[in-house]
């Protein structure tokens, strides 16, 4: 999981993209300027259009010249339609009319890279954007338990009015902790959508995928090492599901993830835990100094779901 790779190959994915397009444009162009009356009538076009522009400067009338521009014109469009070929097929057609397929918009990344760019990273996180649950799919109704459903109901509402709100947020970090199948993830998943179609960048991954990572980080030893860890660090938002089911890796487990919940802290960046465990067992096995990290009422937002297994249903 590396997020230069990603921009590198985001890179060049729009680079070929805006060649592309312009390539077909000036295709379309050529084919005209080897016409020699079209070419004629082009340098007459920009003579007029010059001439137009110092009359005009000047404060002096340019009728005449004005209706010979018209005629220049209308002209080079009996041409093109002999060849079949229309301005439209003159203008490169970017897929992305904002930042014509560079990624930049002005001095902002545009949304097109963005949401290339969560898409790739969610990817990298074995998460398809398209298969992830949304806040649109959210529907209670059909729970029997009225208190889980209004549970449910309540906290969804808390989520969004939090990404709403970010960066303009009290609590930095979430944890929701629950039993087995009462809607956790579910409403991670949707949380993390919502984040990513507004263009932020979400990195989605088990307790038990992140142990994987800490463990290659653990191993390696080459130039590679500090790209393993680096989207669980610098992605705006990282999402830990079902945290306590990984295994405990002497000198990895405890080691790097309190590396990762320190360096978000002091990144400020959001970090949003579900788990299954209680407070009493996140202090027994992730021990005092996590474990006063993730329960810091100061930053954390802790919610707690009862009820049955939705799953089951």
């Amino acid at each position: 999981m590396d997020l230069k790779k990603i921009h590198a190959k985001l890179q060049a994915e729009f680079r070929t993209k805006k060649i592309k397009a312009e390539t077909i444009a000036n295709y379309y162009s050529q084919k005209l300027n080897e016409v020699p009356a079209y070419q004629k009538l082009d340098i007459i076009e920009r003579t007029l259009v010059f001439d137009i522009a110092k009359n005009k400067s000047q404060n002096k009338k340019c009728t005449d010249l004005e209706k010979s521009l018209a005629e220049v014109q209308e002209q080079k469009k009996v041409i093109m339609k002999k060849m079949g070929i229309t301005k439209k097929h003159l203008t490169p057609k970017y897929e992305c009319e904002v930042c014509k397929d560079t990624g930049v918009a002005g001095e902002q990344i545009c949304k097109c890279y963005q949401k290339r760019r969560n898409e790739e990273l969610l990817a990298e996180c074995g998460m398809q954007k398209d298969k992830m649950a949304t806040f649109d799919k959210f529907d209670t109704s059909n729970i029997a338990d009225k208190t889980q459903a209004k549970s449910l109901e309540t906290i969804k509402n808390k989520l969004v009015d939090w990404a709403d709100r970010y960066p303009n947020i009290k609590k930095q970090n979430i944890i929701i902790r629950g039993t087995t199948g009462v809607g956790k993830t579910f409403l991670t998943e949707c949380l993390a959508n919502y984040l990513s179609a507004k263009g932020f960048s979400v990195c989605f991954l088990t307790a038990f995928e992140m142990n994987n990572l800490m463990q290659k980080y653990h191993t390696t030893f080459d130039s590679s090492k500090n790209a393993i860890l680096s989207p669980l660090i610098h992605s705006e938002f990282l999402f830990i599901d079902d945290l306590g089911t990984e295994p405990m890796l002497k000198n990895v487990t405890l080691n790097y993830l309190y590396l990762i919940i320190s360096e978000r802290e002091k990144l400020k960046k959001p970090l949003i835990i579900t788990t299954n465990l209680t407070p009493d067992s996140l202090m027994h096995r992730y021990e005092e100094r996590i474990y006063s990290r993730l329960s810091n009422n100061n930053i954390c937002a802790k919610f707690h779901i009862t009820g049955e297994d939705l799953r089951r249903k």
